[in-house]
């Protein structure tokens, strides 16, 4: 027997498509039943607004998130190479769904929803935890110059996707953003690293 269709996916998957496409402007419930095929009164069923759909988006990207930190933690190795590990996972799921970037990055999508914003910063955080954690081990470890901040340095490295995104998206370059965010975590590394 056929395995029924995730219609939340759906929805999920068609609100990503509309915010990579259209913005954040175009992110309206009509046009994500109308991606997904059916009637707003329909998207209803499975979500009670916007906003939820939205919190299902964030909590998908915190479970990837914890996910990808247990699995490169398994691998065992160097805390650099951990660092690097976690953000090929991370930049591949991006790649996958671009329009996860406009949920991240927009303000118009957060701004009134005190809840969106809490989950948004639960999410940023966890990330930004994970990061650094590999950070300061590097520093312990002496993979570090001793003049580096481990957490500064988490937060450059967080920038360098965000860096890679703007790159992609508003500059227009072709190039995949996991191979441009390789490139300029690599750049941060060299000079960070003893």
């Amino acid at each position: 027997m056929a395995q029924k269709p995730n219609r939340r996916d759906d929805v999920k998957n068609a609100a990503l498509l509309i915010l990579e496409r259209d913005g954040a402007q175009g992110l309206r419930t009509a046009a994500i039943a109308r991606e997904v095929g059916f009637s707003e009164a329909a998207l209803y069923c499975y979500f009670p607004g916007k906003d939820a759909i939205l919190e299902f988006i964030l909590d998908e990207r915190l479970a990837v998130t914890r996910g990808n930190r247990l699995a490169v933690d398994a691998l065992g190795l160097p805390p650099l190479d951990s660092v690097l590990a976690l953000f090929a996972r991370h930049m591949e799921f991006m790649e996958k769904n671009p329009g996860l970037y406009r949920v991240i990055y927009s303000d118009e999508l957060h701004r009134g929803s005190p809840a969106l914003m809490k989950k948004l910063r639960r999410v940023s955080r966890e990330h930004l935890d994970a990061v650094c954690a590999y950070t300061r081990a590097a520093h312990r470890a002496g993979q570090l110059r001793p003049d580096v901040d481990p957490d500064s340095l988490g937060m450059a490295l967080m920038g360098a996707v965000h860096s890679a995104f703007a790159a992609r998206t508003v500059i227009g370059k072709r190039k995949k953003m996991s191979a441009m965010g390789a490139d300029m975590l690599r750049l941060i590394l060299r000079g960070a690293t003893a």
